[in-house]
């Protein structure tokens, strides 16, 4: 089976291959699960042992880059002897290729998970697929009881602070069992309302899956980068240095609104009015809109902003200093559609700024985008004239805007809402055209076609 497989990756590595055991009728049920399992155990295996391969081929190669060109090929001894940069240039491109591709093999088939882009999990390989559903349910059970009930049970004989492996554990008297039963009640209703949970009451729920303080860490991890959470107040790159972290699951989030949203209204935090543009991108959703999109767009989007605040349907947050705010409004009827909105403002000589803010969320919400490739939506830059003025029907210019380049010798466009209105074209086209249009060449060819 591995030199199949090996085969077929280097024929078409983006194969998906689906593994169908023979004489499956003779094994009993609970064997041939254990056999599943051990199979794809053997193919995680292999796959590992082949990625460790190509990534000490390659870092021979990033050795001979570091090293002097002149002083590589005056020494026939050195690795990739008389090679020019370029070409070694080349070769790390190849290995770094069918280092990216190996796993596609089994990935799409739901088999196996494997998470090259990320830092954290890349080392690792997910095949036990149901371990992973049970741990995903734990975080999906709204009944409070029932949590209550779980938590009590994997605490039991413990209190906050102190951990499994602790030599010595007194017995709890009543009144600790009351205050820490409290104290779990506590955790379970700021997670029903909030969607907050500190770490070490995770490792509680994950109990039964937790064998090594490195295993909540890699789960962790990999609930941050299925969407499901992340951490609220860990400094980026730098560790918590003993104090508890706390994660967020926004599909949890009860209130309607964040607690600061003054100024979408036209005022700073401090309630001092300011004159400003605002610069707002809204995408529709006329059919249908993916199931916890928002939820997962709104972790996704952690890593870009700081001194956030999360409501059901709603997230404000800052881009550096500048004021970023996240919209779901949910279709109200069969014939209105599903929108979310990026929102930024600034006066009008900085509203660069505000561009530089927003252009990295809208980029994030167009990379989940690309998960449905059926799904109809629309993309539009709202008229900032109109948002001043309050209107309930702002003008919609296209989002095919923010793929072009501002308009040569052009100042300003016209809003067709009000008349012969000037708005500027800073308010309606992106500094440099860096994202991607919504519609692409192959759907543009398509819909030509079948008109």
């Amino acid at each position: 089976m591995g030199s199949f497989l090996h085969r077929v990756g280097a024929r078409v590595p983006h194969a998906v291959v689906c593994i169908v055991g023979t004489h499956a009728d003779l094994c009993e049920e609970r064997e041939l699960e254990e056999k599943c399992l051990d199979i794809h155990r053997q193919i995680a295996l292999q796959e590992k042992h082949d990625a460790e391969g190509l990534s000490r081929l390659a870092q021979v190669v990033d050795e001979a880059l570091a090293r002097d060109f002149e002083l590589s090929s005056a020494s026939p001894h050195a690795a990739y002897y008389g090679v020019s940069d370029k070409n070694l240039r080349r070769r790390k491109a190849h290995f770094q290729y069918l280092l990216n591709h190996r796993l596609q093999i089994l990935s799409p088939s739901g088999k196996l998970l494997y998470f090259e882009d990320s830092p954290a999990l890349k080392e690792h390989v997910f095949h036990n697929l149901t371990r992973l559903i049970d741990i995903l349910n734990v975080f999906f059970q709204r009944d409070a009881s029932l949590l209550l009930h779980k938590l009590l049970l994997e605490t039991s004989g413990e209190s906050e602070g102190e951990g499994e492996s602790s030599p010595v554990m007194s017995l709890p008297t009543q009144s600790q069992d009351l205050l820490w039963a409290t104290q779990l009640h506590h955790y379970v209703e700021g997670f029903l309302l909030h969607g907050l949970l500190p770490a070490h009451v995770i490792r509680f729920l994950l109990k039964p899956h937790i064998q090594a303080q490195q295993d909540l860490q890699l789960l962790l991890e990999l609930l941050e980068k299925m969407g499901l959470c992340y951490c609220l107040n860990k400094p980026k790159g730098k560790p918590l240095n003993g104090s508890t972290a706390w994660y967020k699951f926004p599909c949890y989030v009860q209130n309607e609104v964040p607690h600061a949203e003054a100024w979408i209204n036209g005022t700073n935090l401090a309630g001092q009015s300011f004159v400003a543009e605002q610069l707002q991108i809204e995408y529709s959703f006329p059919f249908t809109f993916p199931p916890g999109l928002f939820a997962r767009y709104s972790v996704q989007i952690n890593s870009h902003v700081v001194h956030r605040s999360d409501g059901k349907f709603q997230i404000f947050a800052y881009r550096g200093k500048v004021p970023v705010v996240v919209s779901y409004r949910p279709a109200k009827g069969v014939l209105q559609p599903d929108t979310l909105s990026i929102a930024s403002h600034a006066s009008l000589p900085n509203i660069w700024t505000a561009w530089q803010a927003i252009t990295p969320l809208v980029e994030e919400l167009n990379v989940l985008l690309q998960e449905w490739p059926g799904l109809h939506y629309t993309m539009h830059i709202l008229c900032s004239k109109c948002l001043k003025r309050g209107s309930p029907n702002p003008h919609a210019f296209s989002g095919e805007l923010l793929s072009q380049p501002r308009p040569e010798g052009v100042a300003e466009i016209i809003c067709p809402k009000n008349g012969s209105e000037q708005v500027n074209v800073a308010l309606a086209y992106p500094p440099m055209p860096t994202v991607i249009s919504p519609c692409s060449k192959k759907n543009v060819g398509e819909k030509h076609r079948n008109q």
